[in-house]
Order: C-alpha cells, then structure tokens, then sequence
C-alpha cells in the first residue's frame, strides 16, 4: 500500500511529505492556487531538506502555468546547474541538510500561475523531504511567498494536473519546526 502524508507548521514555513512508492510513482500537491503571473525576472526560491533515511534523494517544487505548460519541463535549473524538475537526484546537495534552490523562470514560462506544487518522483522504499521559504522573487522583491502568514494549515482543493499515480492515503497535521 502507497501513502501520502503532509506537514505544515505555519509559524516556521516548513512542510514535509513522506512517501512508500511502487513503480513509477509521483504525487504533485497542490500547495497553492495564487493569482500571479510571472514576469522576465522572476525567480523561484526554497529550502529542501532530505533526511538521509529517505530511500531516495528527490522532490521538490513544481509550478503548473495555464498556458505555458509547467517548470519541471522547461530544462530550467537552479544556481549550481542542478535540474529543477522534482525527479532530480539532489543526494550532493540536500542530504541532512537545508539546500538553497534559485531557479530563473524561462521566458517560454511567462504567463499565469496556476498552481505551486510540492512534488514526490520516487518510486522505491519511503521517502521524506521538506520544504521551507518557498517563494518567488523578482530582484530584492518577493512576488510571492507561499505559507509565511497563513494562520491555519489549509491545503487548496487538487485541481490541476498531473496528480497522483501510486499514491492512496493524505493525512493533514502539525510538524514541529526543525
């Protein structure tokens, strides 16, 4: 049996998901539903934390457009050439430790946001990563920033692809900061 379960603690914009895969699993949460369309300049920005007993060292954030398709297929990668798309093996990077992501919105990826996913693409063992400080920026200006203020832990409703292949359970709770 596969499961999903997913964290946040508002106060410390930190959410985690953790997994037990199958073959060719993924899970792309909704996180959020913002109004907001990118612009030349854009950047995506978080922290990812993957616990070394995680079976396999991926995950991370994906952005869906209404017309422009999304970011994990754009071929956009973050400041140290690593690929932003959430099947990206980040064990050099993340591994027991908080790992800075700076992604460039491409230009072929200008247009309305329609949702920001928190992305599980691991297919074996279980899985856990986290997330915090996730926001968008344009220069010294932050555009968007997801979970800094919100005081209850809501999740919108899934309603944007690709979903959930492999997975059956999501639970809702509180994690402690870490």
């Amino acid at each position: 049996t596969t499961y999903e379960i997913e964290e946040c603690d508002w106060s410390s914009d930190v959410c985690s998901s953790e997994l037990a895969g199958g073959t060719n699993c993924y899970y792309y949460r909704d996180l959020s539903h913002v109004a907001y369309t990118t612009v030349s300049g854009d950047v995506l920005e978080y922290e990812i934390y993957i616990p070394a007993i995680s079976a396999e060292k991926k995950g991370g954030i994906d952005i869906e457009f209404s017309s422009a398709g999304n970011l994990r297929d754009s071929g956009a990668v973050d400041q140290n050439g690593v690929s932003a798309h959430p099947n990206t093996d980040l064990s050099a990077y993340a591994v027991d430790r908080w790992y800075y992501r700076q992604i460039s919105i491409p230009g072929t990826r200008l247009d309305a946001v329609t949702a920001i996913e928190m992305v599980h693409e691991a297919d074996s063992g279980t899985n856990e990563f986290y997330i915090r400080n996730l926001k968008i920026k344009n220069g010294a200006n932050t555009k968007i920033s997801v979970y800094g203020t919100e005081s209850i832990c809501a999740f919108p409703s899934e309603t944007y692809a690709p979903g959930s292949v492999g997975y059956g359970k999501e639970v809702l709770d509180i994690l402690p900061s870490i």
